[in-house]
């Protein structure tokens, strides 16, 4: 709206609403790059978690719709970033672990989400820290994802 005042007709809102850019059309080369079709980008995310449903033991389904398409390429920016944190909002049963472990695999990077018990304390998540730590220097830097749900504050 201000840049109108200043520029009248220089942007309308509507063309950019929908505009969706990502680094996950090519696979080998991961140019950012604009992606045509909401149709396209699912039909590449269906790609991407029909090759997750074939490494990971745990099959996910998920029906890429338009709010989730959107959410899952600001999932995989921001992750694909160094020092990249992302807070996913939501009420339960939404898929927000479903797009955290989905980005992490389009990023390349290990998952990692910690089990809470009865006797879970202070120096077991210390443990899981380290041995995540461990992990990491094990692959040479590369990132991991530390997948950490609101049930799991104790």
């Amino acid at each position: 709206e201000k840049l109108n005042e200043q520029i009248p007709g220089a942007a309308k809102v509507e063309k950019f609403r929908d505009l969706i850019y990502g680094d996950f059309l090519d696979r080998s080369e991961k140019p950012y790059q604009v992606v045509e079709s909401e149709q396209k980008c699912s039909d590449i995310f269906s790609e991407w978690l029909d090759d997750y449903n074939t490494v990971n033991p745990t099959k996910m389904n998920i029906v890429f719709f338009r709010d989730c398409i959107q959410h899952l390429c600001r999932a995989t920016r921001v992750i694909r970033q160094a020092r990249g944190n992302l807070l996913l909002v939501g009420v339960s049963g939404v898929g927000r672990k479903c797009v955290a472990r989905l980005a992490s695999h389009m990023a390349e990077m290990q998952c990692y989400a910690i089990e809470i018990t009865r006797s879970y304390g202070p120096n077991d998540f210390k443990e899981d820290i380290k041995s995540m730590m461990m992990g990491v220097a094990k692959n040479g830097g590369k990132g991991m994802v530390f997948l950490f749900s609101d049930t799991q504050i104790v």
